[in-house]
């Protein structure tokens, strides 16, 4: 007799209940949510794309006419024998030596 006074773990009522169709609604609505946001990260990836080739067609042209002025300025010719012998000795001096240099020269041991 004592074998059939075992407690059964059956289910008790817990007050807790799940209306009918919730799973199946609450997946559809966090099927839409995810929907929603893939398809607003593939729109802004498309504006991006489309600023990113705005950009740069419209710095083209700025670019090119930066590349045409280098060409078409030539670069300084090195000094020749004959424009050395013109200069004396003091314009070499003077264009050889910097600011810096005759500031370190006089006050740097100071």
């Amino acid at each position: 007799m004592e074998a059939n006074k075992k407690p059964e773990f059956g289910t008790r009522e817990t007050g807790m209940f799940v209306p009918e169709g919730f799973f199946a609604e609450f997946q559809k609505n966090l099927e839409q949510q995810i929907d929603k946001n893939v398809q607003r990260h593939i729109l802004i990836r498309r504006w991006s794309i489309a600023a990113s080739i705005c950009l740069i067609l419209g710095l083209t042209p700025l670019l090119w006419s930066i590349s045409d002025n280098k060409s078409q300025n030539p670069q300084p010719e090195l000094l020749t024998e004959t424009s050395v012998e013109d200069l004396n000795s003091e314009e070499i001096f003077t264009s050889t030596i910097s600011e810096y240099d005759i500031y370190e020269y006089f006050y740097a041991d100071l």
